[in-house]
């Protein structure tokens, strides 16, 4: 038996985790739409308009070119979602790698939620390095290659050659990002499954990164397209994605689904449940292959 995990088993965990685990995934999924739900009826109240309101402003000023009207949004924003992040993906993850996960209760606040926060912090950090490494890395590429176009050409032709080739050159980017940043990403559930803060991701992804990219972009599209569907039929008139207006933004975060909520927020629960099945069979693979080898030792 491989102790890797394969495409097919990152693809299928989530959904062998529901047949494996009907009455858990079910309580779970059920649970977190629940919550999702009572916050965008909560949104849709004086005092949650007031919230989209004060949030919608604040990306159009950010557009604007005024990002500190922006700033007060986005630490409270990034506070709120710390937390809720921790709580959904541990109670995710315990569903999905613990023999003694619970059917009732899924979420709850506790050391795997504290641990998973500590962890998220972490790679932020991690993250925030290896990007500034490629934008040092990408704007070399740019300026090597300007250096060399220009006995080429000159002026507004070569130019556009230069920035036509930065686009690309960053397009590119994307696939290391993608990579790294999946590998890295099984350090989430690997703390779950062992009970303890962990930065282990990339040493238990190793041989599996590409595979882990690919899978994560399938179940990643499959949760976009769903979530759009929803968002165009569920507003009314439809959804201007490339310019909505400012009711439209308003109304997108209140209630992003419109007619559609309680029908949309089940669907994108479970969606969200299959885009983690990667990691956590990553993580389930890693930890096996930890057991048997203790075994033998």
């Amino acid at each position: 038996m491989s102790d890797r995990a394969s495409f097919t088993d990152m693809i299928t965990f989530g959904f062998r985790t529901m047949a494996w685990r009907p009455v858990h995934s079910a309580v779970l999924i059920g649970a977190a739409s629940l919550l999702n739900i009572a916050y965008y009826m909560w949104a849709q109240s004086e005092s949650g308009q007031g919230w989209a309101s004060w949030n919608a402003q604040s990306v159009v000023a950010m557009q604007s070119g005024s990002f500190g009207a922006y700033l007060p949004v986005f630490a409270v924003s990034m506070v709120i979602g710390l937390l809720i992040s921790a709580v959904f993906y541990a109670g995710i993850y315990r569903v999905m790698l613990r023999e003694d996960a619970r059917a009732v209760m899924p979420f709850g606040l506790g050391r795997d939620e504290v641990n998973l926060i500590l962890v998220f912090l972490a790679l932020a950090g991690i993250f925030l390095l290896f990007m500034i490494a490629l934008m040092v890395v990408m704007f070399i590429v740019i300026f090597v290659l300007g250096l060399v176009l220009a006995p080429i050409g000159g002026g507004a032709t070569t130019d556009r050659l230069a920035a036509s080739i930065g686009f690309i050159v960053v397009g590119l980017m994307a696939l290391p990002i993608g990579y790294f940043f999946g590998r890295v990403a099984v350090s989430v559930p690997l703390t779950i499954r062992m009970r303890a803060f962990s930065l282990g991701g990339w040493k238990a992804s190793k041989g599996m990164g590409w595979s882990l990219l690919g899978a994560h972009v399938v179940v990643y599209i499959l949760l976009v397209v769903l979530m759009l569907v929803f968002m165009q039929g569920g507003m009314s008139g439809g959804y201007q994605f490339s310019d909505p207006s400012y009711d439209q933004l308003v109304a997108s975060i209140a209630n992003p689904y419109g007619d559609w909520l309680f029908l949309a927020v089940p669907v994108q629960m479970a969606a969200t449940f299959v885009f983690m099945g990667p990691t956590a069979a990553v993580a389930a693979k890693h930890m096996s292959a930890e057991s048997v080898a203790k075994t033998f030792e």
